[in-house]
């Protein structure tokens, strides 16, 4: 997903600051609406597309982060042992981490001009959150092999 956005953050990172006013206005300091009035077509669309394509993959992945700490939660409840639960709590805290991610794309979308989107396109942002899905597949991993079944 990171190369999905990266199209219009090139424009937007490589873009220096204009002289309006008397005043040194950066790309993300006006809508695309005001860009395309004045003429600037390549910072009107790039920023349109960052926030849309930050936007969706905030959303999304809040979504989906939601609906699994819901499952998570539920295999909780359900556990029939310590190393069980202890294995969930892993697995329930990396999908929180993964889902603070996805809300720091979201707000990055909301507010492109905020400290969120200095953190979203952070390129050791993307390694915390490959990091944090790596320790997620290894904890669902180890438990689906230490799975305790009634059935069988």
């Amino acid at each position: 997903m990171a190369v999905f956005v990266e199209a219009p953050w090139s424009v937007i990172r490589d873009a220096t600051p204009v002289l309006i006013d008397g005043k040194n206005v950066g790309v993300l300091d006006r809508s695309s609406a005001y860009w395309k009035a004045k003429g600037n077509a390549t910072w009107s669309d790039a920023i349109r597309g960052f926030r849309v394509s930050m936007v969706a993959m905030g959303g999304f992945g809040v979504a989906a982060v939601t609906l699994e700490l819901f499952d998570i939660t539920d295999d909780f409840y359900a556990a029939k042992t310590s190393e069980e639960e202890y294995g969930l709590r892993i697995k329930w805290s990396s999908a929180l981490l993964m889902g603070l991610g996805s809300a720091a794309q979201l707000f990055a979308g909301i507010f492109p001009a905020s400290a969120f989107t200095i953190i979203a396109m952070n390129p050791w942002f993307s390694v915390a959150l490959l990091a944090t899905g790596l320790i997620y597949l290894i904890a669902t991993m180890a438990l689906n092999y230490f799975k305790q079944d009634s059935v069988g």
